[in-house]
Parts: C-alpha cells; sequence; structure tokens
C-alpha cells in the first residue's frame, strides 16, 4: 500500500516567500487495514523483528510514527486498553489518547520498513519529519540532555546501540587506553570521586543479602587483588601504612 505524506517546502527570492506544497508516496512493508481481526496476524508476522510501524486513523488521517526492536511486543501494548491507561497516566501521548477515544477499529496499521537496531532512531525521525500528527516528539534522536525523557523501550535500543564492538571504547584496554599513562590532576580525581559518594554509588546501601556477592565463596586470587587494591587506595589517600597496613585475616584464604 501507498502511504503519502504531505511536505511544505518554503522557498525565498528577492520579492517574496512561497510555497508549494509536495506529495511524498512511501511504500510500506506490510499494511494492515483491519487491525482487530488481523492481531495474531499482525504479532505473528512481525515477531523478533526490529522496524518502524506507522498508525493511520481512517476518520481523520492522522498519523503516528513509532520504532520497536521486537515489533510484535511493541504492538502488543497497543491492544491492551489497561495498558494503555496506565501510560496516559504517567505521561501525555497522543496516538494513546486517540486510540482509546476511536477504538483500533478507526485504525489501521503499516509496517514501513524493517532495519537494524542501530538504525532505528534514524529512520523513525526520518517518517516523522515526513508527517506525523499524533507524535509529541519530533527528533527521537535527541539526548536526555536536551530536556526530554527516553522511553525504557528507546533506553533499550541506545544501550544496544553502544554495545560490544559497537562501543567506541571497545577494546581499547592497556595502552590502547586513551588515558594510558596519564596522571590524572588532583582536580579530576577529586570530581571523580565525589561522583560515587553516598547515594551516586551504584553498590549504596547494597549491605548483608542485598550485596551482589552475598552468599558467594571468593577464590584465593580473587581475595589476593582486594588485598593489593585497598592497600594500593590506602598509599593514595596518605593512610600511615605502619598503624594501618590490612593483615590477610581480612581475607582469610581458602585451605
Amino acid at each position: 500500500m501507498i502511504c503519502y505524506f504531505l511536505l511544505f517546502f518554503f522557498c525565498f527570492d528577492s520579492l517574496n516567500y512561497f510555497c508549494f506544497l509536495s506529495l511524498v508516496p512511501i511504500v510500506s512493508i506490510k499494511s494492515y487495514s483491519n487491525v482487530e481481526t488481523n492481531k495474531s496476524t499482525i504479532i505473528e508476522e512481525n515477531k523478533n523483528k526490529s522496524g518502524i510501524y506507522c498508525w493511520i486513523n481512517k476518520v481523520n488521517g492522522k498519523r503516528y510514527v513509532g520504532s520497536a526492536l521486537d515489533l510484535s511486543n511493541r504492538l502488543l501494548f497497543y491492544y491492551s486498553p489497561a495498558k494503555i491507561n496506565f501510560a496516559l497516566t504517567q505521561s501525555k501521548s497522543f496516538i494513546c489518547s486517540a486510540i482509546i477515544k476511536y477504538g483500533l477499529k478507526d485504525f489501521s496499521l503499516e509496517i514501513l520498513e524493517y532495519c537494524e537496531p542501530d538504525k532505528l532512531l534514524i529512520r523513525e525521525k526520518y517518517y516523522i519529519d515526513l508527517g506525523s500528527e499524533y507524535n509529541i516528539i519530533k527528533d527521537p534522536t535527541l539526548p536526555p540532555m536536551s530536556g526530554r525523557q527516553h522511553s525504557k523501550e528507546t533506553k533499550q535500543i541506545l544501550s544496544d546501540v553502544k554495545k560490544g564492538e559497537k562501543n567506541p571504547m571497545f577494546g581499547k584496554t592497556g595502552e590502547n587506553h586513551p588515558n594510558y599513562g596519564k596522571n590524572l590532576p588532583n582536580e579530576t580525581k577529586i570530581i571523580l570521586s565525589d561522583a560515587k559518594k553516598g547515594e551516586k554509588n551504584p553498590m549504596f546501601g547494597k549491605t548483608g543479602e542485598n550485596h551482589p556477592n552475598y552468599g558467594k565463596n571468593l577464590s584465593n586470587e580473587t581475595k589476593k587483588k582486594y588485598l593489593m587494591l585497598r592497600k594500593k587506595v590506602r598509599i593514595l589517600v596518605g593512610l600511615n601504612q605502619d598503624n594501618k597496613e590490612l593483615k590477610e585475616q581480612e581475607f582469610p584464604l581458602n585451605k
């Protein structure tokens, strides 16, 4: 099925402004005109596939463009009024409000394209730019620092994009690390230290049964590493090693 998105192009000459209307044809990969009847087909055909989808209101022609790592899981959300209503209590959503108002019977669904996870947000923005009245966020590629809050799904996409070999720091250890051999100034050390103090520390409050290593039997090698690490830390902070020297009794070795 071909969808037509309306674009306004604004041009300037020495005398005045003018604009003209352009129709941009978008050929979708899959089209479902009756989403209620075709629910099982929609979920099955898009299982474990990442891509871009588009809801179209058959009453007023308004559109919503979205992306998902697993389209089937994402689309299942729209079939649950309870989940939609709960989402509306957390934040504003034009598409969720519209589905509650009209019902899925008045919507059609287009799968615009399948693409790799690291291309999702870029491709989503491409289709949003072609026209998407229900999208509140017009640029899904913007980072949280720009004032928007990413959904859990978007955070997962951004996380996956930086995993393994996709991470710019992948394999950069030892001499290959950009900070190898550099002596950080005291000011930087203080900043790094303050960033991990108190509740900012990921291990804050994780004691006893809440500690990830609770109940685990550390190997002798690991215990020795802990001993060496703690000794180095005390040296760095200037403690008197004659009075504060660690004893192996703090980490008794296995016999």
